[in-house]
């Protein structure tokens, strides 16, 4: 017998046990590790690269930032550095994959970061402070923390971190995210509870550029300063912000005030430029200077939602080319020295604001005379709708200054000042412009002007002018009518706003087809503000709410019972009591004008008939009721004639409706003979009656007095049976 062939599949078969074992374990996910760093000395690493353990030139046992930045580039998967010690550590190198957790911003400082990243790595980073990096070479594109994302797909996550006293020239003065990332593999970056302060670079603060999209929440920059190391001459790109380069941002919470007194600082606030967009929620920009708060460059896109946009020196905005859009934003207090668009410049680009504020804002020129102090639109196009323009001021046209096609609809400008018409003026020649529901009126030197040339003006309606001035249709808008405003004041909304007085044309003016579903405040439109019962569209940029207040309906308002046996009780009738108002209503009595012969029954009860509980209607109840808006309840009137005669009397219902705070019910029924003493006639009578608690007697209030009578459950079977209920009352007691 030959064996070898036995043999040979014995060694075979171990061998191939052996190299499957062998690719299991190379093929093994990574594991990653976690250093933890005992010191804040600088030195570098010391030790074997493979084996995973942090060593630096100051011994085994001591792991430094760089010694375990170094030991983890050689470590595969996500390692986690963790820094137990606080103080102050000079800075290091590193590479993603990394997770560097700090013991908390309030105890430990690192002066400086530089952080290089390649394809599909992320990066984490928290609970540290970066303070007193110096970033004054090309290389290093932030003061303190500098991420250089070099490839597609890559992970950023930076959180709980302060950043202060940070210089980068001629780059960011704290932080700067580079992404080389092409557009289909955009970099991903989380920021979530960042500050930066007391900063300086060509951004004072921040830049974000190349492919990303940010996802940022709670910021604060505060009192840094544009400047690029070169002197005046050399003007920076942003002194807080700078967007660049394809950037995708959207940020929840954005605080940023402007540099310090005397710093030098130039450039706006936010600069947005190069295909990026940036999206706001609830943000303050406040505080520029020399060069304003936001700058849109052509291409770009800028959303902010919620916010302010105030008291930045060179104007508010100006978006040169770009796409904006501004809701629920207030642009106040800015100032402008150059041109005009103290608030609001638009040059070329695309406008539009809806239910916000431009109040407050001044331009006056150095040299020449500056234009429009609230919104200057250039060229390009521009939309407002619940808008209100306000106490805006300029050497020349104080409130809107329009020379490219526009559209207004429920806008209110008023009390804005300047040389010429300070109101509205337009000059836009063979473009459209069209107006609906708004309202100019008070201001200086004439509502509206327009230069002596053709020009589209159409007016869709329901526009009211305080003077001849503007152009618009008798037909459809009021002229030389006093709109009857009030003060810019508190009146609900995010921020100040004008309220037609009672009695103004504006309160339901406008035209119904082309009204916006809310107004400035956000209140919904159209409101019945006249209270002749149509709601109806107001002009301008608030809709006029009538006040708070409760209506009570009572149905039926006359009850005849039909003739009763005298000695028994008819069947009952119920009455309703509705709030048909706005606001709650206070039911405070309900009481029987004499009590003679009917019964009132108010208390809720639920009857179990057949042994199956049955609710009946919500009484009003013993005590006084509080009904909110739409809300009912009922009482129960019953017949009780003692004698074969007619009686009457009346159910008196008493409220906190100012219009009807007495409400009677007039009350009417025949006592008649008993023909056949076996029968019970019309009513119910007999002691095995069910038993309920009734107000009655002479002088009743409704709120206290009881009686032992039936009228739940007939009430219930009237409402649930549409019959007599005598048989039922039998057969159930």
């Amino acid at each position: 017998m030959c064996l070898i062939p036995t043999v040979f599949s014995t060694y075979a078969r171990s061998f191939i046990i052996l190299l499957l074992f062998f690719l299991a374990a190379f093929s093994l996910p990574a594991q990653a590790l976690t250093f933890v760093v005992n010191s804040t000395e600088n030195a570098s690493f010391a030790g074997d690269r493979t084996d995973g353990k942090c060593e630096s030139t100051l011994g085994k046992d001591v792991c430094t930032l760089p010694a375990a930045a170094e030991e983890a580039l050689f470590s595969p998967g996500v390692d986690t550095i963790i820094i137990s010690v606080g103080g102050v550590i000079n800075g290091a190198v590193i590479t993603g994959d990394i997770e560097l957790i700090g013991p908390g911003w309030d105890t430990l400082t690192i002066k400086q970061l530089k952080v290089l990243m390649n394809k599909n790595q992320s990066l984490v980073i928290r609970d540290i402070k970066l303070a007193g990096g110096r970033g004054t070479s090309g290389n290093v594109l932030g003061g303190c923390l500098d991420i250089q994302a070099k490839q597609d797909n890559e992970t950023i996550d930076l959180s709980s971190l302060r950043f202060d006293d940070c210089i980068g020239y001629p780059n960011a003065g704290a932080l700067a995210i580079s992404s080389s990332a092409s557009p289909s593999g955009p970099v991903s970056v989380s920021l979530r509870d960042i500050e930066v302060k007391n900063s300086r670079g060509n951004a004072g603060a921040i830049i974000l550029g190349g492919a990303m999209t940010v996802s940022a929440s709670d910021l604060v920059l505060s009192g840094n300063t544009g400047d690029t190391g070169q002197g005046s001459t050399v003007y920076p790109q942003a002194a807080a912000m700078w967007i660049t380069n394809g950037a995708r941002v959207e940020i929840d919470g954005l605080d940023i005030s402007g540099p310090p007194a005397g710093s030098g600082s130039r450039g706006p606030l936010l600069r947005i430029e190069n295909n990026s967009s940036v999206t706001l929620r609830n943000a303050r920009i406040n505080g520029g200077v020399q060069d304003g708060g936001v700058l849109v460059k052509a291409g770009s896109a800028f959303h902010m939602f919620g916010g302010e946009i105030g008291n930045n020196e060179g104007g508010g905005l100006y978006n040169e080319g770009g796409t904006v859009v501004l809701e629920d934003v207030w642009v106040h207090g800015n100032n402008r020295t150059f041109q005009g668009g103290a608030g609001l410049n638009n040059n070329a680009g695309n406008l539009t604001l809806r239910r916000s504020l431009v109040s407050g804002n001044t331009a006056q020129a150095l040299l020449g005379k500056a234009i429009g102090g609230g919104i200057y639109h250039r060229s390009g196009n521009l939309v407002l709708e619940n808008v209100t323009v306000s106490g805006n001021q300029a050497d020349i046209y104080g409130g809107v200054y329009a020379a490219g096609p526009a559209s207004f609809t429920n806008v209110t400008i008023t009390d804005n000042r300047g040389g010429n018409e300070s109101g509205l003026y337009v000059t836009a020649a063979g473009v459209p412009f069209e107006i609906t529901n708004t309202v100019i009126s008070g201001n200086a030197n004439g509502d509206c002007g327009h230069e002596r040339r053709a020009f589209t003006f159409q007016s869709l309606g329901g526009n009211i002018s305080g003077d001849a001035s503007c152009p618009f249709d008798p037909a459809v808008d009021l002229l030389n009518t006093d709109p009857m405003l009030g003060p810019l004041a508190d009146n609900g909304g995010a921020f100040p706003s004008h309220m037609p007085k009672p009695g103004s044309p504006a309160i339901d003016g406008g035209v119904d087809s082309l009204c916006p579903q809310v107004d400035q405040r956000g209140v919904q439109r159209p409101q019945d503000g006249d209270g002749d019962g149509a709601p109806a569209c107001d002009s301008g940029a608030v809709e006029v709410e009538l006040a708070p207040s409760p209506d009570i309906a009572v149905t039926p308002l006359d009850i005849t019972f039909p003739d009763t046996t005298a000695g028994t009780i008819s069947l009952p009738s119920a009455v309703t009591l509705t709030n048909k108002g706005n606001a709650v209503l206070n039911v405070t009595k309900i009481a029987l004008g004499n009590g003679t012969a009917f019964l009132l029954a108010l208390e809720d009860g639920v009857l179990d008939l057949g042994g199956k509980p049955r609710p009946v209607p919500v009484f009003c109840g013993n005590t006084a009721r509080a009904l909110s808006p739409g809300e009912a309840c009922f009482v129960v009137v019953a017949f009780q004639p003692g004698e074969a005669q007619s009686y009457t009397d009346t159910l008196r219902i008493s409220s906190d409706d100012p219009d009807s705070p007495l409400v009677q019910v007039a009350l009417s029924g025949k006592g008649v003979i008993q023909s056949d003493p076996g029968q019970s006639g019309s009513g119910q009578g007999g002691s095995g009656n069910p038993s309920l608690r009734l107000s009655g007697g002479k002088g009743g209030n409704g709120l206290g007095a009881s009686g032992p009578v039936s009228l739940l459950f007939m009430l219930a079977c009237t409402l649930m049976f549409r019959h007599r209920c005598s048989d039922i009352l039998v057969r159930h007691y």
